[in-house]
């Protein structure tokens, strides 16, 4: 890995971790410059985005972090947030599923893929999902269910 690298990838977690998600973002963009391929870039410049409220664009950076590298489970995530906040919801369902692949028993993954295969209706799929998110981690369940009965109580007002 080269210095320019290297000192680009601190300097924009140094940025990132002041709370400084524009220049944060704008070091990611110059490490992406450097190394096209360098995944850590693309998932962080998804997350800045997610945290700005831009979906859209983390979910061009997530996806090329999935194409970067297929397997990893954060990048898989990030774009089941991203599909989630656009409202599409099998989508998220679909890339939350590729995460668990990676970590099965990841209460946040199962949390978020139960609230997609919900809102997309897969009603079969999300009682499996909740079956296992209460063998793994119960109180999470729990929320879970709570998160989705206020929905259901707001959606009737």
């Amino acid at each position: 890995m080269s210095i320019a690298i290297t000192l680009g990838r601190q300097r924009a977690r140094l940025l990132e971790a002041i709370g400084l998600r524009r220049l944060a973002a704008h070091a990611w963009g110059e490490v992406l410059l450097i190394d096209p391929s360098n995944l850590e870039a693309a998932c962080r410049l998804g997350r800045i985005a997610l945290a700005r409220r831009r979906e859209e664009e983390a979910l061009g950076w997530f996806t090329r972090a999935t194409r970067l590298a297929g397997d990893d489970a954060a990048a898989w995530y990030g774009l089941g947030l991203s599909h989630a906040g656009l409202g599409a919801h099998a989508d998220a369902a679909d890339a939350f599923a590729h995460a668990l692949t990676q970590r099965p028993d990841d209460g946040d993954v199962l949390h978020q893929l139960g609230l997609a295969q919900h809102r997309a209706g897969q009603g079969d799929a999300f009682g499996l999902t909740l079956a296992k998110l209460d063998r793994i981690d119960a109180s999470r369940a729990r929320l879970l269910r709570d998160e989705l009965a206020e929905a259901a109580g707001s959606d009737a007002t």
